[in-house]
Formats: C-alpha cells, sequence, structure tokens
C-alpha cells in the first residue's frame, strides 16, 4: 500500500516516487550475524580447540612430577636429589618450564632470600648452574646466590628481557650453550648495581655532555680518550683497537654494537642513549644508559 496526498491546503500537490527499500531484508541481515557471532563464542566457549586441550593435559602430566624438596618445600625436578648437577631457578614457573623440555634435576629458591635446602644441596654436586632470567631479577639473585656463599660453577641467563619460564626449548639450549664459568671475585664485578659502578670522572663528564651530539668517544683502561667519531661510524671503529674499555656514544646499544664491543677487551663498559632488542649479552660487556647514570 502507498498513501498519497493530492492537496495540502488550498493547494495540489503531487507525490513523486524514488525508490522502494525493503527495511525487513536489512534486519533480517543484522539479525542473522549476531546469531552467527552468538553462536560461534558459545562452541568456542563450549569445546576448548585441539591444542588447548592437548596444554591442559600436558600442563597436568607436568605439575604432577613437580616434587617439594627439603624443609622449606621447594619446587623441584623429580631427579633433584640424585642428579650429579644442579639447576638453580627462580620460581616454580622456571621449573615447571624446564620439566616441559626435560630438565628434572631443577630446584627454585623461591624468592631473594635463599634457603638453606639449596646451599646444602649445592655443596653436594659435581656441577651447580644458576638459571636466571636476563634482566635485573636475575642480577639480584645472582648477587645474594654469589653473597650468601652458595656454590654455583656456571651462570646461564636467559635473553636480555626474557624470563626462563617463558623460553621455548631452543633458547633454552642456546642459552645453556652460552654458560659462563664463574671466576667468583671477577664475576661478583659483573652484577653490582648499575649506581655502584666505579666510572671515571672524565667518563661521567663525557656522558653528560655527549647527549645529542651523534658523536660517540673510544676510551682506553685508563679513560684516556683514543679517538671520536661520528656514531655512524662507530661499529667500524670498534673493529680497529683492542684496548678499548669505555665506548659512549649519542646513540642506540645494539646487538652488533654488543657484539663488537666483547671482542676487545676483557671488560668493556657500552654507554649510549638508549637499548635497542639485545637477545644475547657476553659477560665482559657492561650495558648501560644515560639515565642510569645519573639518575636521584
Amino acid at each position: 500500500m502507498l498513501e498519497i496526498v493530492d492537496r495540502v491546503g488550498p493547494y495540489s500537490a503531487k507525490v513523486k516516487i524514488d525508490k522502494i527499500n525493503d527495511v525487513r531484508a536489512e534486519k533480517r541481515r543484522k539479525i542473522v550475524e549476531r546469531a552467527k557471532a552468538i553462536l560461534y563464542d558459545w562452541e568456542m566457549k563450549k569445546i576448548p580447540i585441539e591444542d588447548e586441550v592437548l596444554r591442559e593435559i600436558e600442563e597436568a602430566l607436568i605439575k604432577a612430577k613437580i616434587v617439594e624438596y627439603g624443609p622449606e618445600k621447594l619446587p623441584a625436578g623429580p631427579e633433584v636429589e640424585e642428579s650429579e648437577e644442579l639447576i638453580i631457578v627462580e620460581g616454580r614457573a622456571d621449573v615447571i618450564n624446564l620439566l616441559r623440555h626435560g630438565y628434572k634435576n631443577v630446584i627454585a629458591v623461591e624468592g631473594v632470600k635463599i634457603p638453606e635446602t639449596v646451599k646444602e644441596i649445592a655443596k653436594s654436586k659435581k656441577k651447580v648452574i644458576a638459571f636466571l632470567d636476563g634482566d635485573r631479577g636475575g642480577d639480584l639473585i645472582l648477587k645474594q646466590l654469589l653473597s650468601e656463599g652458595v656454590k654455583i660453577d656456571f651462570v646461564v641467563r636467559a635473553p636480555y628481557g626474557k624470563e626462563v619460564e617463558e623460553l621455548t626449548g631452543k633458547e633454552i639450549a642456546d642459552a645453556f650453550e652460552e654458560a659462563k664459568m664463574i671466576k667468583e671475585e671477577k664475576y661478583k664485578s659483573l652484577i653490582l648495581e648499575k649506581k655502584q659502578f666505579d666510572l671515571p670522572n672524565n667518563v661521567l663528564e663525557i656522558t653528560k655532555e655527549i647527549e645529542g651530539s651523534l658523536m660517540a668517544y673510544l676510551m682506553d683502561n685508563e679513560a684516556n680518550i683514543i679517538e671520536k667519531v661520528p656514531v655512524s661510524e662507530l661499529a667500524k671503529k670498534i673493529e680497529d683497537y683492542k684496548n678499548i674499555k669505555y665506548i659512549v656514544f649519542d646513540g642506540v646499544i645494539t646487538q652488533r654494537l654488543v657484539d663488537l664491543a666483547s671482542n676487545i677487551n676483557e671488560e668493556v663498559y657500552l654507554i649510549g642513549s638508549r637499548i635497542g632488542e639485545i637477545t644475547k649479552k657476553p659477560m665482559n660487556v657492561r650495558i648501560l644508559v644515560f639515565q642510569d647514570l645519573f639518575k636521584k
């Protein structure tokens, strides 16, 4: 039906039809779309996808393998007692991840305070490995292990910025390949808080002045300036010297610069404006950024 008007007051009127839309079809389309979205969401919540089912089963099996070791009931792998080697990690999630990838001789310290059980069991092992996160938390745990005299033979670190609990099997294997043997006094210097680094005054002065210059300073063991170069030439210049200890530059600390710095001295300070993506941090390279040195 179409109702038309042929008169408006005293005047004649005409109605012209330009287009007819079926609003019922549009409403029906919206109803169907909403119904499909509701059904999809319901099905996803009702039945987990295959991968999720497998993951839940795997988690249940792994958690069943975890033992509570010692009076402190520390999370540990089933072979922590009989194995000749011991892997010390930070927490329960780290134990679960290592168990998932076949490492059963693991024990967690569960906090910064080192349990007596960990100290005692470490004494009885031929080799003790500390496997810690690649962040400041890992530094603190390692510092505490060493300060409390826990027997540590090797240190393994997760890639910079990552935690042991999130590593893949390949990342774990790669980390173990990069394990470093501890030399007590030398290693302790690697885990000092950043504000405790004893940098020469002229290094600190250059760090204050260099920001915004896009320049780099290369300095020797006594902090004497070897050369001042544009940041764009820094990588090439690093390869030209073997006695650089301090590299201060107005730029991003990259993995390439870290790798180059690790080959030029027993100890190198790499000080830049910020840190890029670092996946591997050699033990002899100290990475610092400007704000770390001048925090109040």
